[in-house]
């Protein structure tokens, strides 16, 4: 496995990344990860979804979003606006960029980053399959956080943030997006499962639930992990096919 380090422009930002490849001949079909709200590309999920990833033969893109990691940007840059606009600019960097092939690309998202991910794969038709992991079908419980503290004892979420979440339009995820994979804990302390069940009934097929028994937001157990991490990349595998 080879890693690149990469610094990707959105906007008056830059955004750290890093992409995993496998051994052989390029392009690769890629997947694209986004992190969580308070997150970032160095979570343990992440790098070991790379690893499986990689052993099945698809590159994966690791990045952080904008205020987020090692990202340029201050806290009032912390917007869910802000973040579709750094996937946007990520698909237009890969789209030029030689390890992989544009043509076959998937977004997974944790969490927040799962709203970013089927949001921006309903709009981009380029997008081949999506996973979300964790992921609220609609935003009012985390509007209704403001001013409260940060989940075990993490920062407080800035008030841009809230500032541009409200009225905004992805407070309810849209129908209709196909190939997706669906994955959530069924005891979830911050994004009921109810939420995973919502958006698998606004999905259209192909589409997948996996519901984990007895597992958390963060997917904490790496035994956990690596069932959905496998599932996640078996998902891609089938969806994004070869090269053509």
């Amino acid at each position: 496995m080879a890693v690149e380090e990469l610094t990707i422009p959105s906007g008056p930002y830059t955004l750290p990344a890093a992409c995993h490849t496998p051994s052989g001949e390029g392009p690769f079909a890629a997947v694209v990860v986004f992190h969580g709200l308070l997150s970032s590309m160095a979570s343990r999920k992440y790098l070991q979804l790379a690893d499986i990833a990689v052993a099945a033969g698809l590159a994966l893109v690791r990045f952080d979003f904008r205020a987020m990691g090692g990202a340029t940007g201050g806290p009032e840059a912390m917007t869910l606006t802000g973040r579709l606009e750094d996937a946007r600019a990520v698909l237009a960097f890969l789209a030029s960029y030689s390890p992989v092939d544009a043509s076959r690309v998937g977004l997974m998202g944790s969490s927040l980053g799962g709203v970013v991910a089927w949001a921006t794969a309903v709009e981009e038709p380029s997008v081949g399959a999506t996973a979300v992991w964790a992921t609220p079908s609609g935003l009012t419980e985390l509007l209704a956080r403001r001013g409260r503290p940060g989940p075990e004892g993490l920062s407080p979420v800035p008030e841009a943030f809230f500032d541009d979440l409200d009225g905004h339009p992805l407070m309810e995820l849209p129908s209709g997006l196909s190939r997706v994979l669906i994955v959530h804990g069924q005891a979830d302390e911050l994004v009921p499962v109810a939420h995973a069940h919502r958006l698998f009934d606004r999905a259209e097929e192909p589409k997948g639930l996996i519901i984990l028994p007895g597992v958390d937001h963060r997917l904490r157990d790496p035994i956990h992990r690596q069932r959905a991490a496998e599932a996640t990349v078996q998902w891609f595998a089938s969806l994004l096919g070869e090269k053509g």
